[in-house]
């Protein structure tokens, strides 16, 4: 009788840990990817290079990209200072892209802004490999987050670029240095357009 009630009590632990096991595999694989939440926090705790390097990113898109009615055309630097003291004033609630463009309307932080520090564009607009190849590796991950901040806002993730940011900003630079050992003019193809055509690849996050 003792071995019978011994034997239960493993068979009843054994069913437990397997529909533990199948409770965790199936969490792991339902999950999906998690965005990071551009938003005031995000923005007062990110290194000043990467956040130039997100105004390039948003304003390129967003100017030039797919709403080329509406311009963001005030040099980065002033675009720091004012989104900086939006969040100062306002709290950080609203996302980065949101107060780009709220502060874009408003003249409130033009005494901010200072001298220089203009948008990385050439003169033509183009934000292409010759601008990217002079990024820090900070301005490049920014850049492809402002992009993309712009491309998809947080409440309408319509296209799908599963990977983080780190791993297009590597896949950026290897094409345009590439293309600058083989001297092919492929290094004038615009940022966006290398980026736009690596949406959809890959089923998961990379980590």
């Amino acid at each position: 009788m003792a071995n019978c009630e011994e034997n239960c009590r493993r068979y009843r632990s054994t069913l437990f840990f397997i529909f533990l096991m199948f409770l965790i595999i199936g969490n792991i694989h339902c999950r999906r990817p998690r965005f990071q939440a551009y938003d005031g926090t995000w923005w007062v705790n990110t290194p000043l290079d990467q956040r130039l390097g997100f105004i390039d990113g948003f304003v390129d898109c967003y100017t030039y990209g797919s709403r080329k009615e509406e311009k963001l055309q005030k040099p980065r630097n002033w675009y720091q200072a004012a989104v900086s003291a939006y969040y100062e004033k306002n709290g950080g609630e609203m996302l980065v892209g949101q107060a780009l463009i709220r502060v874009a309307e408003t003249l409130e932080a033009s005494s901010l802004a200072g001298q220089g520090s203009p948008n990385e564009a050439r003169p033509n607009g183009a934000f292409d490999g010759t601008v990217w190849l002079k990024y820090s590796e900070k301005e490049r991950i920014g850049f492809v987050e402002g992009y993309l901040n712009a491309l998809m806002p947080q409440t309408s993730r319509l296209t799908s670029f599963p990977k983080n940011p780190q791993y297009y900003a590597d896949a950026i630079s290897k094409r345009y240095e590439t293309s600058r050992v083989d001297r092919d003019d492929s290094v004038k193809q615009r940022i966006g357009e290398i980026l736009w055509g690596m949406r959809n690849r890959g089923q998961q996050a990379s980590k």
